[in-house]
């Protein structure tokens, strides 16, 4: 069958219509209803919508929930947050919660992940246990800033997408340094982590 992809942070769409306009069964989790009805335009304007569901709500540790995500300030957007930090203002929305082991029941084993969730990566790789057992290929963005006002360290992060698998390409962001294998790269980073099949 078609490669599926879970987009999880799927913002308008931006990482959607690559795999989707590739012929991949995409899995769009995005809770904001702006950024989901620009989702749904650039669906219909790249003719991709029988590969793309729309699932709305957010992807954290918890099923059937519900969770506070604070709307940013100013342009960008894509940086709405589970934690409110300085560029969120007052507006905040109260959205479903799933994981990805219920996204993975409801849709299917996916073959690859996309996870860009604004700080609460470690939530949502503690709700993905099941599927990364069973191997999965993985794209991490690690927000420092964010991470940490959720309580999430982000070199713990990257220590522990290194410990499910081979981490194989670390794109550096900003922040730190970190050791993992061979090279010394800056973090937090977007990741790309293959997991190895059982």
């Amino acid at each position: 069958g078609a490669t599926r992809v879970f987009d999880i942070g799927a913002n308008i769409g931006s990482f959607t219509v690559i795999p989707a306009t590739n012929g991949a069964e995409v899995i769009a989790v995005e809770p904001d209803p702006i950024a989901a009805a620009q989702l749904q335009a650039n669906m219909t304007q790249n003719d991709i919508h029988k590969y793309v569901s729309h699932h709305p709500g957010v992807v954290t540790d918890i099923t059937n929930g519900i969770a506070t995500l604070h709307i940013a300030d100013g342009p960008n957007q894509g940086t709405h947050a589970l934690t409110q930090t300085a560029h969120h203002g007052a507006k905040s929305i109260s959205v479903p919660t799933t994981t990805v082991d219920a996204l993975s029941s409801q849709y299917g084993h996916p073959d690859v992940i996309k996870i860009d969730v604004e700080g609460a990566e470690a939530n949502v790789l503690d709700g993905a246990t099941e599927t990364l057992d069973r191997g999965v290929n993985l794209f991490v963005e690690v927000h420092d800033y964010e991470s940490k006002a959720m309580s999430n360290d982000p070199d713990n992060i990257i220590n522990q997408l290194a410990d499910l698998g081979k981490l194989s390409i670390v794109q550096p962001d900003r922040g730190r340094s970190v050791v993992h294998g061979p090279e010394t790269v800056d973090a937090p980073a977007t990741l790309i982590l293959t997991t190895e099949d059982e």
